[in-house]
């Protein structure tokens, strides 16, 4: 369908759905030629003993994805390289996020301002998740995975008084800046710096980290009384058509979510199979705890959409 046909209040829609078009088409070309290369990487719990879900993702895109038979931890592999997804994520990554805008923006710092508003939104959805929990309003804040400081901008309007972010992304990392916030790339700079949070937030972030112990690193960052709040797509409560996509290095569900923050040595406060979940600062286990292998069935059947599926534990 050429552009002059298209209905004048759909031009707006069909724009965005040829970016993303080409977006998609742009990084299987980088895969196939290498430009975009891929590595191997071993399960967070070390066993070799994978079993193959998945070889595209939602836009058909090559992107293998495995569950692990001894931990149940679903994971992309092989996987591009950290060079690869920062270019990535610089380069192509928002042309396939952004199809939800349906207002057409009036130029480039209109379109800014609705995923401010949308990242803003969020924000007071958490504060509401913060009053349910009885958890006191934070007044140092930090958001891992900020964007363009949306979140941050709501509890800083709200009162807190220090806001830090953590972004990869090197425009939107300048844009959150402007707004007043302290942001940074990794969250090794936050630990030089000495900041210690009430909040730390980790909202569609954990999913895409290439390497689950930068987790770890939030203990350092957080008081003891702090709590970190992590939320992440849940395998059982979401559509996997949706769910697959490149970004995603790891992919959850309570159980494996649990397994994996408890040998950090997080403690749930809450937790559901969304997974939306509140942790705190606690000791770390001598042993490591025994993992939720049980749900490998579980998992497997709901990546495949098997017709008739046994309800998890």
């Amino acid at each position: 369908m050429s552009e002059e046909v298209v209905p004048e209040h759909l031009q707006y829609q069909y724009q965005r759905y040829l970016e993303h078009h080409e977006a998609v088409e742009s990084v299987k070309r980088k895969l196939t030629s290498g430009e975009y290369p891929l590595e191997e990487v071993g399960c967070f719990c070390g066993a070799d003993d994978d079993k193959e879900l998945l070889k595209l993702d939602r836009d058909g895109i090559p992107h293998r994805i495995v569950v692990c038979n001894h931990c149940a931890l679903t994971r992309a592999n092989p996987r591009m390289t950290a060079d690869a997804y920062k270019r990535f994520y610089n380069d192509e990554y928002r042309k396939f996020v952004y199809r939800w805008l349906n207002v057409k923006p009036t130029d480039q710092w209109h379109e800014v301002k609705q995923v401010r508003k949308k990242e803003y939104d969020l924000g007071k959805r958490l504060h509401e998740k913060l009053v349910n929990e009885d958890i006191v309003f934070p007044k140092v804040v930090v958001d891992f995975g900020c964007f363009l400081g949306g979140m941050l901008d709501y509890f800083k309007d709200r009162g807190a008084t220090e806001t830090y972010g953590i972004e990869f992304n090197d425009a939107a990392r300048e844009a959150a800046i402007a707004q007043g916030h302290k942001v940074v790339a990794t969250i090794d700079e936050l630990i030089e710096l000495g900041v210690k949070a009430d909040l730390v937030i980790m909202q569609d972030l954990i999913e895409h980290l290439l390497d689950l112990r930068e987790v770890e690193k939030v203990r350092q960052i957080l008081k003891p009384e702090g709590y970190l709040y992590v939320d992440t797509p849940g395998l059982f409560r979401r559509d996997p058509i949706h769910y697959w996509q490149l970004a995603h290095t790891w992919y959850f569900v309570a159980s494996t979510l649990q397994w994996v923050m408890d040998q950090f040595g997080f403690r749930a406060t809450y937790l559901d199979e969304d997974s939306t979940s509140f942790w705190q600062v606690g000791p770390k286990p001598v042993t490591v705890p025994p993992t939720p292998q049980e749900c490998v069935e579980y998992i497997t059947a709901e990546a495949l959409g098997a017709n008739e599926r046994k309800l998890p534990p």
